[in-house]
């Protein structure tokens, strides 16, 4: 039965991709992630929606500051502790989040430790996520990974919001001569507060740093080098190092081991509810 059932799925698949490029002549190659056609987009639904991530946390769960509560869906199993561990004042509270599930909540110095991910430094690599930011004009970390010293008082990785309220992504990166260089893209679209947004970034070494907003990009910048090389690939929710804690909601948080395209991001974007996402249809407003 379960023969029958993926060899009628695959027939189906393909009378799709048929059927599009009839609807869609100048439709994109279908590759990792799907195509798009229309301003829709399309992704394949896999035998498990997560084979091939790196991690993905819902964030929906009630945390203790015990080890594991944030469970992630993939079978790496890199299940993340609220704060870290030693005090229950810095795990973050489950939240209303976007339509269909609760987020956590963040205030103060409340913050997310995830596990070593697996990503190697010379690996591309995109996170996603969807996120509220309440404190404006104060730079504040979304997501870190990688730290580069023994006391982590450096990074590899950040995605933020800026204090001029614009999305940002930041990599340190190992130059020529041995020096580490640091490279910033800045997104152009002024946030409102208090709203849910999806963002997205990806790294591709030797290529550059990539932003998204909704789905769409929105910001862009060459990077010649690859990252540093960091003692551990533990990161963070909600911080760097010891600071930048974010007031605001995190949820769904997706580490991707590939530089997704821009058709992946907009069917993440506009599949908020389901874990295999496949179909894309009009554009809704993330308005939380």
């Amino acid at each position: 039965q379960n023969v029958v059932a993926h060899r009628c799925g695959y027939f189906l698949l393909s009378v799709l991709r048929r059927l599009m490029s009839y609807c869609c002549p100048n439709q994109t190659t279908p590759s990792t992630g799907g195509l798009s056609c229309g301003g829709s987009a399309i992704v394949e639904n896999p035998a498990d929606p997560w084979d091939g991530m790196a991690g993905v946390w819902p964030l929906n769960e009630i945390g203790e500051g015990t080890a594991g509560e944030f469970k992630d869906r993939t079978r790496q199993h890199l299940d993340a502790t609220g704060g870290d561990g030693s005090d229950i004042a810095i795990v973050p509270i489950q939240d209303e989040g976007v339509f269909c599930q609760p987020s956590q909540h963040f205030v103060e110095r409340q913050f997310i430790t995830v596990p070593a991910d697996h990503i190697g430094m010379g690996q591309g690599f995109t996170v996603s996520m969807w996120a509220k930011i309440q404190t404006f004009y104060k730079p504040r970390i979304l997501y870190s990974r990688g730290h580069t010293t023994a006391d982590g008082d450096e990074w590899v990785f950040t995605l933020s919001h800026s204090f001029i309220n614009q999305i940002t992504a930041s990599v340190q990166t190992l130059a020529s001569d041995g020096s580490k260089k640091t490279y910033t893209a800045t997104g152009t679209t002024l946030l409102t507060q208090n709203q849910f947004y999806h963002f997205a970034a990806s790294f591709e070494p030797g290529v550059g740093l990539k932003l998204y907003i909704n789905g769409v990009q929105d910001g862009v910048k060459a990077v010649a080098e690859t990252l540093t090389q960091p003692l551990t690939n533990e990161g963070y929710f909600s911080k760097w190092n010891t600071g930048g804690f974010i007031t605001g909601n995190i949820q769904d948080v997706r580490l991707h081991p590939v530089v997704r395209k821009s058709a992946w991001l907009l069917a993440e974007f506009h599949n908020y509810c389901q874990d295999g996402f496949f179909h894309v249809g009009g554009e809704q407003s993330p308005t939380g």
